[in-house]
């Protein structure tokens, strides 16, 4: 839960001497502590406030328990022209609608960068070989490959045609994987029907090379 900011007369005087005030449309930098995100901090006795948020509040009133938000994208600037208030899922969807929500390489839990996804993409190796490379798994490169994904990378010129069968098309019970075991098994058709969750139709059909005619076992 926010602190109510509380200010004295010198707190204000000593809050403005941080902030480097330009022409009014302008960017205000605030010049003093900054977080690792970049948000200048301001200390007081009362407690310690997002410089942007004291700014807000000497120009609009207490902000209470609103997110205080940057239409300038700017987290250093104390503009109180550039800030409004809203819920924290306002703020979320801003940052999305914008493209500044981490995503991607700049997710801190990516194991892959923008360029791994394009290879991953224009690779026609199958998903399992694609995975192993990668560290990742079969399900990933599907949805990498079917652009489930990684949304944010646009398709390339170079990526295979066809993308939308066999196990990259959304709906597929298979991986490519599954299929050459399927072709290359000799166990009757209800067991690997029961095995891999499809009917036996689905079985013949395959190894009759009616479907999935693309996998070679």
């Amino acid at each position: 839960m926010s602190k109510h900011i509380h200010l004295t007369p010198e707190d204000i005087d000593r809050f403005w001497s941080h902030v480097d005030m330009r022409e009014p449309d302008a960017c205000w930098s605030w010049l003093a502590y900054r977080s690792h995100k970049g948000y200048g901090r301001f200390w007081t006795a009362n407690g310690t406030f997002g410089a942007h948020r004291v700014a807000y509040y000497l120009k609009h009133g207490d902000p209470a328990q609103q997110c205080v938000c940057h239409t300038c994208d700017d987290p250093a600037c104390c503009n109180p022209q550039h800030l409004w208030t809203g819920t924290n899922q306002n703020n979320v969807s801003d940052k999305v609608q914008k493209l500044r929500h981490l995503r991607g390489e700049t997710h801190p839990g990516s194991k892959l960068t923008n360029n791994d996804v394009i290879g991953i993409r224009e690779s026609l190796d199958p998903s399992g070989v694609a995975a192993k490379r990668y560290g990742i798994s079969d399900a990933t490169v599907r949805l990498i490959r079917q652009h489930r994904s990684w949304k944010h990378i646009p398709q390339t010129a170079n990526e295979p045609a066809g993308r939308g069968r066999g196990e990259l098309c959304a709906q597929a019970k298979l991986t490519e994987s599954d299929v050459v075991q399927i072709k290359r098994s000799s166990e009757p058709s209800r067991v690997l029907a029961a095995r891999f969750s499809i009917s036996r139709q689905s079985i013949a059909d395959i190894r009759a090379e009616r479907t999935w005619a693309h996998v070679s076992a």
